[in-house]
């Protein structure tokens, strides 16, 4: 699936295609921030999108429309009756729904969303638009597929698809549907579960944004514990922080491991801007994550010493090997020659010297098809090169042979200017 963007901010045009691991590095003002904002709104405001109750119900009516051959009338009263309906569709029926369900759901982003999403008005963007590319018949070929919801109002419902057949169904025990419910609220469900299940490929984006000082919403710290919150995930966060967090009805606090003197534990808005800038990171892993999930952090090297920077990699890494998407705008050159030490330890076996020798486990691995990256700059995107070496990011590499070069000038004249007469 690759996203197109034009006229969003500083960029013209510019694709992104999603890795396991997503990079894009650029100077400043380059269009990185418009980016991955955008991309995190498309991917937020699908299953909450209001044309979709409009568009269902004024093509379910017309014959030659894709969205014609669901059926949706008859399957709201079928679900009202006896809480199981079902329809036949082919594949590349199905496929047509979701591209042209998609295709109008980018053009209502681009012109009603994004202002929103900017926090600016229409008159102020330059036409900007969104679209996806998708392969659409290999998405709807793949079966079963299923998606579920649970509604307050509702209960249960369910939505299965073998490639043939779509068949819904609501839960009678949880159920509150009669033959007499009112025709929105029914519509509600039937549309809610289409497009969670048309967008079944789109991740769910979750965003830390580089303006991270605080825990956003502690109520969602009071939630069960998230099933890929592994403790030694949890425990690289703490021990890359030197501390623990704590979350109470009334307070975030971080208490730190020294012990004595040194020891502390103190409200998170008194923390350090480290612990406070990767707080939301510890609890969305502990509170939130689910497999499949798009992780948005920008700038992840913020207010983090360069031996952090290289630890943090290794902990992005292993995210990603438990099964979360990741995507990071950074200006860390230590960051990318860690995830480039990554990917080389990929090409190596379990018994190389290496793995033990530097100090790495064998979950470090980050194998280079896995990853995606990206240059911005010149109003675009341009995709970086990912070998068995790691990625090629010439915007840190050419500072970094400049300023190189004119420390060994530099220092050259010095040498030459001690070696001279005193003055």
């Amino acid at each position: 699936m690759t996203f197109r963007f034009e006229k969003i901010g500083p960029v013209d045009s510019a694709e992104i295609t999603l890795g396991d691991l997503t990079i894009i590095a650029g100077r400043n003002n380059t269009g990185k921030t418009r980016l991955v904002h955008a991309l995190y709104g498309f991917l937020r405001q699908w299953e909450g999108w209001p044309g979709a109750d409009a568009l269902f119900r004024c093509r379910a009516g017309e014959r030659d429309h894709p969205v014609a051959a669901l059926n949706l009338p008859r399957i709201a009263k079928a679900l009202a009756e006896s809480g199981r309906a079902s329809v036949q569709v082919a594949p590349d029926v199905l496929a047509e729904v979701r591209r042209c369900l998609v295709n109008r759901f980018a053009r209502d982003f681009s012109t009603s969303a994004l202002p929103a999403v900017f926090s600016t008005t229409p008159e102020e963007l330059e036409n900007p638009r969104m679209s996806v590319d998708s392969n659409w018949r290999d998405w709807a070929s793949e079966s079963p597929v299923a998606e579920e919801i649970v509604l307050r109002r509702v209960g249960r419902a369910t939505l299965q698809y073998d490639g043939n057949e779509l068949a819904f169904a609501i839960d009678h025990e949880t159920a509150t549907f009669t033959p007499s419910t009112p025709r929105p609220i029914l519509d509600d469900v039937l549309h809610q579960l289409l497009l969670r299940f048309l967008g079944s490929d789109f991740p769910r984006p979750f965003m830390l944004p580089a303006e991270r000082f605080a825990v956003t919403n502690r109520h969602d710290m009071q939630e069960d514990a998230s099933p890929l919150a592994q403790e030694s995930l949890l425990d690289d966060i703490n021990n890359l922080m030197g501390g623990c967090y704590r979350a109470s009805q009334d307070t975030v606090s971080f208490r730190s491991k020294a012990r004595g003197e040194r020891e502390f534990d103190i409200p998170l808005q008194l923390a350090s801007s480290s612990a406070r800038g990767l707080a939301d990171l510890y609890f969305y892993l502990r509170h939130k994550a689910a497999l499949g999930d798009l992780l948005i952090i920008e700038e992840p090297e913020s207010h983090l010493d360069t031996r952090n920077q290289v630890m943090l990699a290794r902990i992005l890494c292993r995210f990603v090997r438990a099964g979360i998407k990741v995507l990071i705008t950074t200006h860390s050159d230590y960051l990318i020659k860690e995830i480039n030490n990554l990917i080389m330890l990929s090409q190596l076996d379990d018994d190389a010297l290496a793995i033990q020798a530097l100090n790495y486990a064998k979950s470090d691995r980050l194998a280079p098809s896995s990853v995606r990256a990206y240059i911005a700059g010149g109003h675009n995107l341009a995709p970086a090169t990912v070998d068995e070496f790691g990625v090629v990011m010439p915007v840190f590499d050419d500072t970094i042979d400049d300023i190189n070069r004119v420390s060994r000038t530099l220092a050259a004249e010095v040498q030459a200017a001690g070696e001279g007469p005193l003055t």
